[in-house]
C-alpha cells in the first residue's frame, strides 16, 4: 500500500462555508458598487440643480428687479456677481494666437517663456537664431493667470473698469461668462 501521509498537509481549497462567505462578500461588493454609482449620479444631478438655481434662476429674478444684492429677513445677504471660466489650449497654433492676444492686451508679464536648446550651448536666443542652431521655444500661461487677466480686462476684478467686451476675447480662451449667486 502506498504512503499518502503527504496529503495531510495539502490545502485542498476553501471549505463550503468559505465559499458561501466569499459569495456573500461578492454580492455585497456589487451592491456597494451600485450604491456608489447611484450616489454619483445623484451628485451630478444635484450639481446641475444648484447651478441652475445659482447661475440662472436667482440672478434672473434679482436682475429683473434691477438689483444685484439684497439682505433677506433672516439676515442672509444674497449677492449676484458676474464670473468667468476660461482655458488655455494645448494645440500650438491656438496657444500661440491666445498668447499673442494676452501680450497685446498688456499681459506679457503673465507669459512664461522657456528656451530649450537641443544641442546645449550657452548662447542667447538671438545668437541661436543667427547661427541656425536648433532649439525649442515654448511659451505658456497658467490658466489662473489668464483668468485673472481676462477678469481685469472685462472689469470684473475689484477696482477695474472694462477695457474690452467678452466678444473681444479670442475663441481659443474658451471664455464662458456667467452669473453666480453667493448667499452669505
Amino acid at each position: 500500500m502506498a504512503d499518502t501521509s503527504f496529503l495531510n498537509d495539502v490545502d485542498v481549497g476553501p471549505s463550503a462555508s468559505d465559499l458561501e462567505k466569499l459569495a456573500a462578500l461578492c454580492k455585497l461588493q456589487i451592491e456597494c458598487e451600485v450604491e456608489v454609482s447611484n450616489i454619483e449620479l445623484d451628485l451630478i444631478n444635484a450639481k446641475k440643480r444648484l447651478n441652475t438655481i445659482s447661475q440662472e434662476t436667482i440672478p434672473e429674478l434679482l436682475l429683473s428687479k434691477g438689483i444685484s444684492s439684497i439682505v433677506l429677513e433672516n439676515g442672509q445677504k444674497v449677492v449676484v456677481t458676474e464670473q468667468i471660466k476660461c482655458g488655455v489650449p494645448k494645440e500650438p497654433v491656438k496657444l500661440s494666437k491666445l498668447l499673442n492676444w494676452v501680450k497685446g492686451t498688456g499681459g506679457s508679464g503673465l507669459i512664461k517663456e522657456q528656451l530649450t536648446v537641443l544641442e546645449p550651448e550657452k548662447m542667447i536666443k538671438d545668437y541661436l537664431l543667427k547661427q541656425g542652431i536648433p532649439f525649442d521655444n515654448v511659451r505658456s500661461i497658467h490658466y489662473q493667470s489668464l483668468k485673472a487677466h481676462i477678469r481685469a480686462l472685462l472689469g470684473l476684478k475689484k477696482g477695474t473698469l472694462p477695457t474690452i467686451a467678452p466678444t473681444d476675447v479670442p475663441a481659443e480662451a474658451n471664455l464662458f461668462v456667467y452669473k453666480e449667486t453667493k448667499i452669505i
